[in-house]
């Protein structure tokens, strides 16, 4: 008997210690989404950039822009932890609108310095597509920076293509030129027939598939099956998170058009990526 008189007790204090740990999780959350403000208005934030190589010419033809946060007590801020924040804040559209803006004046600044001009992607947050004002924003962006719609890319999510209104945003994007990739292809399933609606101009293999090249695993016949079909629907395809020499030559071996990841080079700042241009252009790379 008395261990049944003793357990609400220990079942009260269980309570308590989560109301207690809910609460600082809130409290937490207020004060990230706080400092997210304040990031955005200083311009605390950044994007690094991360090559995209052509595998038949060893070409660097394009780059992901990525966003980073660098905050004094935080520290690296991913964007896995970025996005939430923005959403909860009710500021995802002004970091989507932010990323966009800096990309494209990024790539055309580059030009301007006589590097070549790349193809640059950028994958937005999915709830940023419903948003009916997005080609509109983007178009004035274009302007603006005076950067062809064309070497804008925008990674998008599979599960994007099921709904009505982003089907409609996607073809006002299309009509102002910007190209559309689906983000980590494989990760997440929409039919074929929603494909239709919209025309697509490359696959994005999830790095879940290529990280396991090389291992005894099916996800190496799924990387040759992704990059089959991207051939047969005349899309380009490209493989995410290559990292060692074995997925190099496999993904080759495949004729993958672009692969992106360390095997080539991290994320980098942009007077960092800069340099990486300049070095590339003096040997054969870019001839």
């Amino acid at each position: 008997m008395r261990h049944s008189r003793e357990r609400p007790l220990i079942m009260a204090d269980d309570a308590d210690s989560q109301r207690e740990r809910a609460s600082a999780t809130a409290v937490q959350n207020l004060e990230m989404e706080g400092w997210l403000r304040k990031a955005l208005e200083r311009r605390e934030l950044a994007l690094h950039y991360q090559p995209q190589v052509e595998l038949d010419s060893g070409r660097i033809v394009g780059v992901e822009a990525l966003l980073r946060w660098q905050h004094s007590i935080l520290g690296k801020a991913s964007p896995a932890e970025l996005i939430p924040l923005a959403e909860r804040a009710g500021l995802i559209s002004l970091l989507g609108e932010w990323m966009i803006r800096v990309a494209c004046t990024q790539v055309q600044s580059w030009r301007n310095l006589g590097l070549p001009l790349l193809r640059v992607a950028v994958n937005l947050p999915s709830r940023q597509f419903v948003d009916a004002e997005l080609a509109k924003v983007i178009a004035q962006i274009l302007r603006e920076t005076k950067l062809r719609p064309d070497f804008l890319e925008l990674e998008i999510t599979e599960s994007l293509l099921v709904k009505e209104e982003v089907i409609d945003t996607l073809r006002a994007l299309k009509r102002l030129g910007v190209r559309l990739a689906i983000n980590d292809f494989g990760a997440d399933y929409a039919n074929l027939r929603h494909w239709r609606q919209v025309s697509l101009d490359r696959l994005k293999i999830d790095r879940s598939f290529v990280r396991e090249i090389g291992e005894e695993t099916d996800e190496q016949p799924i990387a040759a099956a992704i990059i089959a079909m991207a051939r047969s629907l005349r899309l380009g395809v490209i493989a995410d998170g290559v990292e060692t020499a074995m997925q190099f030559a496999f993904l080759r071996s495949l004729r993958c058009d672009e692969i992106q990841g360390d095997w080539f080079g991290p994320p980098r700042p942009a007077e960092q990526f800069a340099a990486l241009l300049g070095n590339y252009r003096k040997s054969r790379h870019f001839q």
